[in-house]
């Protein structure tokens, strides 16, 4: 049934994308029950039109004058749907976007009446001033199932459980893939529940074993499956995704597709300076319609590729599952090559919810009438695991929280900010999560434990029962590290300062990702070991602290990558959480050692661009990054002003600057040039 409008004003259905749509059965009897007062959790597949519920339900209580924040795990899905809902601008209301800067309180986010946000945020938010909630008419969870994520289940898990706490009249509208247990989920958080496995592009799944394809009712032999499987969809104008659980062998497959098929892909111009040898390779593997995608690739790449594939310019990606995890992506087929993953030790099949996820992307909706996985088999037991990832529901979700630390961590959380303030309150909130629900409430000696930690390393104090955090346990909560980072830190401002230093110890608390260590990278460690002034040195914290220091040393990206055999994406997102945990170390040396902070924050500016100290001057000027500062200061430009006075030529004879973009560069400088007088 096409819909007749859901808006007495038409004008509302045209800019929410509702005009002359026709609504899936689970999207009219969702927006129904949200309507009659319910709160709701949708339990539908991939694509199958989640997100059009949410902006059903933050239209209606907007046009009530109530303000609402769209909680994702990712700051890919963040911009997203962000993108998505910027057309309710079009209404008068004001769309905001919040992913980093954990030490931001509400009061800049307060002027927005929609906020999308990462689960890290609105639990950092948390920290700093739950009463924030209280504005907030309502709350929805994108991947809700992600709550049985032990990387980022539990933010999420506590922030639903504080908010129905600090503000229960908030609406609540849970957004997840089908699972075994949703209706646990809405028993805990009392919504009613929207179950469907319906898909808008129906999905055909197929196993291959020993070069046999079954499904559907049919068996056929093929005698290069890979080839003759993407082949066919591509020629009938379809795209394929390939899914394998290494980055070397999505790299191998995408060479490998890429002299298989044969195709013609696209030229694509880019400057050769600091081109690493893994984006030499994309590229030319772009040429010929095929890429690879990973989490080693660099933002702008990965970007690129995302783009170009729904541009219909790139027919295959060959990628790690994270793909899946982020952002939309669908294929007309899609191939899972690899069913299992290295994991704790040894080689383990994957999830069903994993599986699943990654045979959703299976179908392009308004383009494919169909979508199609195909599931490889290499042994009679995977054969027999293929069976339960197509026909099985996913596994039931469970939560995390009890983990030792996340428990200091929350502990410490819900001290400061306030939600409790003894044991007993603590033992009442936990009981209120899903994890309580579930019957899996941590033992009162556990938790006992985790403030005894805390009182002894005097992030909190206790008296005659009541736990109040100390100055220095709130600031930590603020700036939302883990206690044992913070302890890290104190420690590292009692002794002598230095670049390397600082460098290896935010590299060695649990707040930093990790990168892999090699026998072959003791010949790059072991003449800096003995400058560290430590007792014991951890190789691996230890090679990203020369990665980091190479980085503000303005050593090429491409050398890094090549000298530490690490991604560039690595770099990114390594570079980025530095950033945020030397400033978090400059706001403890506030308290600790001041003499050190103006240290820190150079350091922390070096960080972010990867400079040298005498360029960051320069950095003020848009569109000048690392490569351009350089070039300006040996230039003989080595401020802001002497930028904004320069003539158009000089600019032009610097390498790689264009008459137009010398132009922008001297405007860009006269303005901060005039706003400094």
């Amino acid at each position: 049934m096409v819909l007749e409008g859901l808006y007495e004003n038409a004008e509302i259905d045209k800019i929410i994308g509702l005009e002359g749509l026709t609504l899936y059965p689970h999207q009219k009897e969702a927006i129904e029950k949200f309507r009659a007062g319910s709160d709701i959790i949708v339990s539908v597949p991939t694509a199958a039109g989640k997100t059009l519920i949410a902006m059903v339900a933050i239209t209606d209580l907007y046009l009530k004058g109530l303000k609402a924040i769209y909680i994702v795990p990712l700051r890919a899905l963040a911009s997203e749907i962000y993108s998505n809902l910027k057309r309710l601008k079009l209404l008068g209301a004001r769309v905001g976007i919040a992913t980093g800067d954990y030490d931001e309180g509400y009061s800049r986010l307060s002027r927005f009446d929609v906020i999308v946000m990462t689960s890290e945020k609105a639990d950092s938010l948390l920290h700093h001033e739950p009463e924030f909630l209280a504005d907030i008419g309502l709350i929805v969870a994108d991947e809700m199932h992600l709550i049985g994520d032990k990387e980022r289940g539990s933010r999420l898990e506590v922030f639903i459980t504080a908010a129905r706490k600090v503000n229960p009249d908030a609406r609540f509208v849970g957004l997840s893939a089908t699972i075994s247990n949703a209706d646990m989920l809405c028993s805990w958080l009392k919504c009613k529940l929207i179950k469907s496995n319906f898909r808008p592009v129906p999905m055909v799944s197929y196993t291959i074993f020993k070069n046999r394809l079954e499904g559907n009712g049919e068996t056929q032999t093929l005698k290069n499956p890979m080839k003759e499987i993407s082949l066919r969809h591509i020629t009938e104008g379809g795209q394929v995704l390939v899914f394998r659980n290494s980055r070397r062998r999505a790299e191998e497959t995408a060479v490998e597709m890429s002299r298989e098929l044969g195709l013609n892909g696209t030229e694509v111009q880019a400057a050769e300076d600091d081109r690493t040898s893994k984006e030499s390779l994309l590229l030319q593997l772009i040429s010929k319609g095929v890429a690879f995608h990973h989490a080693g690739l660099s933002n702008e790449n990965r970007q690129m590729v995302e783009d170009f594939f729904r541009e219909g310019k790139i027919k295959l990606i060959s990628a790690t599952p994270t793909l899946a995890a982020g952002v939309n992506l669908p294929a007309r087929a899609v191939i899972l090559r690899d069913l299992t993953r290295f994991s704790d030790g040894y080689s383990q099949f994957i999830s069903i919810m994993e599986a699943k996820q990654m045979m959703g992307r299976a179908g392009r909706p308004t383009y494919d009438t169909k979508g199609y996985s195909y599931l490889w088999a290499p042994s009679d037991q995977s054969y027999e695991m293929c069976r339960k990832y197509i026909e099985e529901e996913p596994e039931e979700i469970k939560s995390s929280l009890s983990e030792e630390n996340l428990l200091r961590f929350n502990n410490l959380a819900l001290i400061s900010s306030g939600i409790a303030h003894s044991t007993d309150t603590l033992m009442d909130f936990y009981s209120s999560t899903f994890m309580g629900f579930s019957g899996d409430l941590p033992e009162r000696f556990t938790i006992d434990e985790s403030l005894d930690f805390l009182e002894e390393n005097e992030f909190i104090r206790r008296d005659n029962g009541n736990l109040k955090a100390t100055d220095f346990g709130s600031r930590v909560s603020n700036l939302y590290i883990d206690p044992t980072s913070a302890l890290a830190f104190k420690n590292f401002l009692s002794g002598e300062f230095t670049v390397l230093g600082a460098l290896y110890c935010i590299s060695n608390v649990p707040d930093m990702p990790q990168v892999s260590f090699l026998r072959s990278d003791y010949e790059l460690i072991d003449e800096f070991s003995e400058r560290l002034y430590t007792e014991r040195v951890d190789p691996s914290a230890l090679k990203l602290a020369l990665i980091m220091r190479d980085w503000i040393e303005e050593v090429p990206i491409n050398t890094i990558t090549e000298k530490y055999s690490i991604g560039s994406g690595d770099i990114q997102s390594r570079v980025a959480t530095a950033e945020w945990l030397l400033f978090s170390l400059s706001e403890l040396a506030f308290i600790y050692r001041k003499q050190v902070r103006n240290d820190l924050n150079n350091l922390s500016l070096r960080i972010r661009d990867g400079v040298k100290q005498d360029v960051i001057e320069l950095l003020k000027i848009r569109e000048v990054g690392r490569v351009r500062a350089r070039r300006l200061y040996n230039g003989g430009f080595h401020s802001v002003a002497e930028v904004s006075e320069a003539r158009v030529s000089d600019l032009v004879a610097l390498k790689n600057f264009s008459t137009r973009l010398a132009e922008t560069i001297i405007s860009n400088a006269k303005v901060i040039a005039n706003a400094s007088r």
